[in-house]
Protein backbone atom coordinates (compact mmCIF):
# COMPACT_ATOMS: atom_id res chain seq x y z
CA UNK A 1 0.00 0.00 0.00
CA UNK A 2 1.44 3.19 -1.20
CA UNK A 3 0.88 6.58 0.54
CA UNK A 4 -1.15 7.81 -2.18
CA UNK A 5 -4.08 4.53 -1.65
CA UNK A 6 -3.83 5.69 2.18
CA UNK A 7 -4.54 9.32 1.16
CA UNK A 8 -7.08 8.10 -0.60
CA UNK A 9 -8.28 5.69 2.09
CA UNK A 10 -8.77 8.70 4.64
CA UNK A 11 -10.53 10.81 1.64
CA UNK A 12 -13.18 8.04 1.68
CA UNK A 13 -13.45 7.53 5.50
CA UNK A 14 -13.48 11.17 5.81
CA UNK A 15 -16.61 11.05 3.49
CA UNK A 16 -18.32 8.48 5.12
CA UNK A 17 -17.60 10.38 8.97
CA UNK A 18 -19.34 13.87 7.54
CA UNK A 19 -22.64 11.35 5.94
CA UNK A 20 -22.82 9.61 9.81
CA UNK A 21 -22.01 13.03 10.95
CA UNK A 22 -24.96 14.13 8.77
CA UNK A 23 -27.58 11.51 9.87
CA UNK A 24 -26.54 11.58 13.67
CA UNK A 25 -27.27 14.94 13.65
CA UNK A 26 -30.73 14.43 12.02
CA UNK A 27 -31.84 11.90 13.49
CA UNK A 28 -30.80 13.61 17.10
CA UNK A 29 -32.85 17.10 15.64
CA UNK A 30 -35.90 14.68 14.62
CA UNK A 31 -36.26 13.29 18.02
CA UNK A 32 -36.01 16.66 19.60
CA UNK A 33 -39.00 17.41 16.92
CA UNK A 34 -40.74 14.94 18.05
CA UNK A 35 -40.28 15.24 21.55
CA UNK A 36 -41.26 18.80 21.26
CA UNK A 37 -44.38 18.23 19.49
CA UNK A 38 -45.45 15.22 21.94
CA UNK A 39 -44.73 18.37 24.57
CA UNK A 40 -47.00 20.74 23.06
CA UNK A 41 -49.39 18.30 22.24
CA UNK A 42 -49.44 17.16 26.41
CA UNK A 43 -49.89 20.89 27.41
CA UNK A 44 -52.54 21.71 25.14
CA UNK A 45 -54.25 18.80 26.02
CA UNK A 46 -53.72 19.48 29.98
CA UNK A 47 -54.66 23.18 29.21
CA UNK A 48 -58.29 22.01 27.62
CA UNK A 49 -58.60 19.62 30.35
CA UNK A 50 -58.31 22.36 33.36
CA UNK A 51 -60.78 24.83 31.62
CA UNK A 52 -63.37 21.61 30.97
CA UNK A 53 -62.86 20.81 34.09
CA UNK A 54 -63.47 24.61 35.57
CA UNK A 55 -66.43 24.70 33.53
CA UNK A 56 -68.28 21.47 34.45
CA UNK A 57 -67.41 22.46 38.54
CA UNK A 58 -69.53 26.75 37.20
CA UNK A 59 -71.52 24.39 35.19
CA UNK A 60 -72.62 22.43 38.47
CA UNK A 61 -72.92 25.32 40.55
CA UNK A 62 -75.08 27.34 38.03
CA UNK A 63 -77.21 23.97 37.95
CA UNK A 64 -77.36 23.69 41.59
CA UNK A 65 -78.42 27.71 42.28
CA UNK A 66 -81.35 27.11 39.40
CA UNK A 67 -82.64 24.22 41.33
CA UNK A 68 -82.48 26.00 44.46
CA UNK A 69 -86.44 25.26 46.11
CA UNK A 70 -86.60 28.95 47.37
CA UNK A 71 -88.48 31.14 44.98
CA UNK A 72 -87.84 34.87 46.27
CA UNK A 73 -90.58 37.45 45.01
CA UNK A 74 -88.53 39.86 42.90
CA UNK A 75 -88.12 36.59 40.50
CA UNK A 76 -90.94 36.48 39.47
CA UNK A 77 -91.74 40.15 38.51
CA UNK A 78 -92.62 41.30 34.87
CA UNK A 79 -89.71 40.93 32.20
CA UNK A 80 -89.17 42.44 29.17
CA UNK A 81 -90.05 40.03 26.25
CA UNK A 82 -91.42 37.51 28.01
CA UNK A 83 -95.39 37.14 28.80
CA UNK A 84 -96.45 38.28 32.22
CA UNK A 85 -98.26 34.66 32.89
CA UNK A 86 -94.90 32.73 32.50
CA UNK A 87 -93.06 35.63 34.09
CA UNK A 88 -94.82 35.78 36.87
CA UNK A 89 -95.55 31.59 37.10
CA UNK A 90 -93.30 30.41 39.72
CA UNK A 91 -92.46 27.25 37.87
CA UNK A 92 -90.72 29.79 35.22
CA UNK A 93 -88.23 30.75 37.66
CA UNK A 94 -85.60 28.13 37.76
CA UNK A 95 -85.20 28.59 33.67
CA UNK A 96 -85.07 32.65 34.44
CA UNK A 97 -82.15 32.06 36.93
CA UNK A 98 -80.52 29.61 33.81
CA UNK A 99 -80.62 32.67 31.62
CA UNK A 100 -79.27 35.08 34.24
CA UNK A 101 -75.99 32.69 33.61
CA UNK A 102 -75.91 32.98 30.15
CA UNK A 103 -73.04 34.70 29.33
CA UNK A 104 -71.29 31.81 30.78
CA UNK A 105 -73.05 29.43 28.39
CA UNK A 106 -71.96 31.79 25.61
CA UNK A 107 -68.25 31.06 26.33
CA UNK A 108 -69.08 27.05 25.90
CA UNK A 109 -70.91 27.83 22.56
CA UNK A 110 -68.08 29.66 21.07
CA UNK A 111 -65.59 27.24 22.58
CA UNK A 112 -67.42 24.19 21.32
CA UNK A 113 -65.11 22.87 18.83
CA UNK A 114 -62.06 22.77 21.64
CA UNK A 115 -64.48 20.86 23.83
CA UNK A 116 -65.79 18.78 21.12
CA UNK A 117 -63.45 15.85 22.11
CA UNK A 118 -65.32 15.99 25.52
CA UNK A 119 -68.76 15.75 25.19
CA UNK A 120 -70.88 14.00 22.72
CA UNK A 121 -72.92 15.46 19.98
CA UNK A 122 -75.83 13.69 21.16
CA UNK A 123 -75.14 15.69 24.56
CA UNK A 124 -74.35 19.01 22.78
CA UNK A 125 -77.50 18.50 20.78
CA UNK A 126 -79.65 17.93 24.02
CA UNK A 127 -78.15 20.46 25.11
CA UNK A 128 -78.59 23.23 22.11
CA UNK A 129 -82.51 21.43 21.85
CA UNK A 130 -83.07 22.45 25.66
CA UNK A 131 -81.39 26.15 25.48
CA UNK A 132 -83.37 27.04 22.15
CA UNK A 133 -86.76 26.19 23.69
CA UNK A 134 -85.85 28.27 26.51
CA UNK A 135 -88.09 31.31 26.64
CA UNK A 136 -85.68 34.47 26.18
CA UNK A 137 -82.62 32.76 25.38
CA UNK A 138 -80.14 34.30 22.45
CA UNK A 139 -78.05 32.23 20.82
CA UNK A 140 -74.01 33.76 21.04
CA UNK A 141 -72.92 33.08 17.35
Amino acid sequence: MTWSDIGELIKAIAAVATALAAWFAASVAYRGLEKWRTETLGKRKAELAANVLAAVYEFEETIRSAREPWVQPHEMMKREGIPDEIAQNANYVPEARLLAHQAFFCPLEIDETRICCSVRARVRQNIRRAMASSVGYQSCS
